[in-house]
């Protein structure tokens, strides 16, 4: 009768220690997850401040006539560029893949500060307008863009 009773402690003693590691394996997941998530709002928060700071530059560029520093984009040179050139153009002045967001790939300039761009999926051809957004958000002169596409 011990050894029955020292058979079944030591069953329910592995069955614990496995419940522990799936429960320590969760643990691991999530805290995976959270940091995940951290990182995504980070990013979120920065591109909505940029999109600010040129929302901002826009307000500023029509108010003034377009006698800022900046020169305005005509939407007449971005028609006709596939997701994948702007993202090549982009990759050449220093943007990394930095992962992809359902249809959507996320890029990222470290240089001097963490910009996240959104484009859409590469065999798309992008929105002239969606394309001066990002060149805004991006600070990225319509002359350096085209000379890497």
């Amino acid at each position: 009768m011990i050894k029955l009773e020292s058979e079944y402690a030591f069953e329910e003693a592995q069955t614990i220690e496995k419940e522990k590691e799936k429960i320590l394996l969760q643990n691991k997941e999530i805290k995976e997850k959270l940091n995940s998530e951290i990182e995504k709002n980070k990013c979120l928060e920065f591109a909505l401040d940029t999109y600010k700071k040129g929302k901002d530059y826009i307000s500023n560029a029509t108010d003034t006539n377009n006698s800022s520093n900046y020169p305005s984009i005509p939407t007449s040179y971005l028609t006709n560029i596939s997701s994948r050139k702007a993202i090549k153009a982009f990759q050449k002045l220093g943007f990394e893949k930095d992962r992809h967001n359902g249809d959507h790939f996320i890029l990222k300039k470290i240089e001097t500060h963490t910009i996240t761009v959104p484009i859409p999926h590469p065999r798309q051809e992008l929105n002239p307008l969606t394309l001066k957004n990002i060149l805004i958000q991006t600070n990225t002169s319509l002359e350096d863009f085209l000379d890497n596409l």
